[in-house]
């Protein structure tokens, strides 16, 4: 038992406040108490006295075994269990009753003793609240005997380690008895669900979940489809716009040809003109001189005037019919690509829409 241990008056046992001490407080072990070594001066009633106060000291050495006990088996209770705390409870208060019937049996022995000791004023501490500690009186001046102090500190220490245990316990009690308001709170909102009805909804939200699927497998497979064939289509026009460029060159061509032809179409005609007028000469000139002999050159020239103009004229119209053939082929190309870019977009559309 350390010295700095705190005690209790007899008038706060009476009150039946109740203090919230500090677990240092409680004793490790019960210190009898320290007598002189002469006892020869005592009279008969301090020898009763101490008789007395050695049954006491006896009962309390077993209360503070059975708080011992209590304090162990606490670490060990189940939160769960309530009966075994309202148990606890009711031991812990009978041990306090036990404690406090102690102390009032130690007054009468305080008024007996010779040898006493008053206590001041300035050195006790009075109880202010639920809260405040145990002290030894101040307000009344009791006259204890120096070797019962001891035993009376013990004897305390045993009642606040027995109500410290009881403050556990009922704090203990009560976050159980929540516990299971909880549980009762909860298990009337599951019984008050009805299982069937969530069973149905369960039912038609899978089926409603089937059918999202089977509408999203629908919806994937047209989007593989839609992309093979926009790939396709996509392919198809990488390949006409290389054609259109190849054609596109070959009309850069052909028109450049075209214009050659053309320049030589006109030579051709003013070549034409100029041999149908000496063709013209050539035949006034053989009229004229009828009856007389006509120059063999000047027949042969006629002739091959006539057949150079024939050739050209022949020449002119296989070019007008080539060209003709160019454009109609190129008027072909483009209306076929602007097809084919409609379709692309068409697919491509409906790839996004899908």
């Amino acid at each position: 038992m350390s010295d700095q241990s705190q005690v209790a008056t007899p008038s706060d046992f009476d009150s039946g406040s109740e203090t919230q001490l500090s677990l240092s407080s409680r004793s490790e072990g019960l210190l009898a108490p320290q007598f002189p070594a002469n006892h020869g001066f005592l009279s008969r009633e301090n020898a009763d006295a101490q008789n007395k106060i050695t049954q006491i000291e006896e009962k309390n050495l077993l209360l503070s075994v059975e708080n011992e006990i209590l304090e162990k088996y606490l670490l060990k209770v189940d939160p769960a269990s309530i009966d075994g705390m309202d148990k606890l409870l009711e031991k812990v208060n009978e041990n306090i009753a036990k404690s406090q019937i102690i102390v009032q049996s130690l007054e009468p022995i305080s008024r007996a003793g010779s040898r006493t000791s008053q206590i001041s004023k300035a050195d006790s501490v009075h109880s202010v609240g639920p809260t405040s500690t145990f002290t030894l009186p101040a307000s009344e001046s009791l006259k204890i005997p120096h070797f019962m102090r001891g035993v009376l500190k013990q004897i305390i220490q045993n009642i606040n380690q027995a109500k410290t245990n009881k403050t556990i316990l009922s704090i203990e009690k009560k976050k159980v008895l929540l516990r299971m308001e909880d549980k009762e709170e909860l298990s009337s909102t599951i019984y008050a669900i009805d299982f069937d009805v969530l069973e149905i909804q369960n039912q038609e939200l899978r089926k409603l979940l089937h059918q999202k699927c089977h509408c999203l497998a629908l919806t994937k497979r047209s989007l593989g489809s839609a992309e093979k064939s926009l790939t396709a289509s996509v392919n198809l026009v990488d390949s006409l716009s290389q054609e259109l460029n190849s054609i596109r060159k070959h009309i850069k061509l052909n028109r450049k040809k075209l214009v050659n032809l053309r320049r030589k179409r006109k030579k051709l005609e003013s070549e034409i003109k100029q041999k149908r007028k000496e063709a013209l000469i050539s035949e006034n000139y053989v009229v004229k001189s009828s009856g007389k002999s006509t120059e063999a050159l000047d027949v042969v020239s006629y002739a091959l005037t006539k057949l150079c103009v024939n050739d050209l004229e022949r020449k002119l119209k296989i070019s007008s019919r080539k060209h003709n053939l160019k454009l109609g082929l190129l008027s072909c190309v483009r209306h076929h690509f602007k097809v084919l870019t409609n379709k692309s977009n068409m697919t491509y559309r409906n790839s996004r829409v899908s």
